[in-house]
């Protein structure tokens, strides 16, 4: 019998899935309906950090779409640009100093915190994870971009091939 979690699921469910301790349906109907929430909605319960813990264990479940998300979270640090402290409506003119700095601080946090997660990545004994580490390095000599083109083709060279399963199975479970 299927296992179900009822709501969303949290960094534990989604470690006990691809741990294979749950056959719980992960890429179901809502999946197929919409891909983007059900991405955004493991981005979200996991975080960088965790989805890294999840593909250095060398048999995760869909281990190279885990893979993939990471790489889709962390080459967003080499998209430039950031808000002008204008509001939408003209007519209400300028944010605060304070509301604004505060927002670019946060932005700053944000991209440090990924910056973390790669700079973990390059003591990891895993040659799939060194590996990442050292393509997602090779970015940093690119140039940024505001330009998603840029950010796309970033994602779109990384090769994951060594995130693949080693028994040949393929697609979503």
């Amino acid at each position: 019998m299927t296992e179900v979690i009822e709501g969303r699921w949290s960094f534990n469910d989604f470690k006990r899935w691809t741990r294979g301790e749950s056959n719980a349906e992960l890429f179901g109907d809502q999946y197929y309906e919409d891909p983007d929430a059900v991405d955004l909605n493991i981005l979200s319960a996991c975080g960088d950090f965790g989805i890294l813990e999840l593909i250095s264990n060398p048999s995760c479940r869909e281990r190279r779409y885990f893979a993939d998300l990471l790489v889709l979270s962390l080459c967003n640090i080499f998209r430039s640009g950031g808000d002008l402290p204008f509001r939408f409506s003209r007519f209400l003119g300028i944010e605060s100093r304070e509301t604004y700095f505060s927002a670019v601080i946060s932005a700053a946090k944000r991209r440090y915190e990924k910056c973390e997660v790669i700079n973990s990545m390059s003591s990891s004994p895993d040659p799939a994870i060194k590996s990442l580490y050292n393509q997602i390095m090779d970015f940093r000599h690119d140039k940024t971009s505001l330009v998603s083109e840029f950010y796309l083709d970033c994602r779109a060279r990384v090769d994951l091939t060594l995130f693949e399963d080693p028994q040949g199975h393929t697609g979503k479970s």
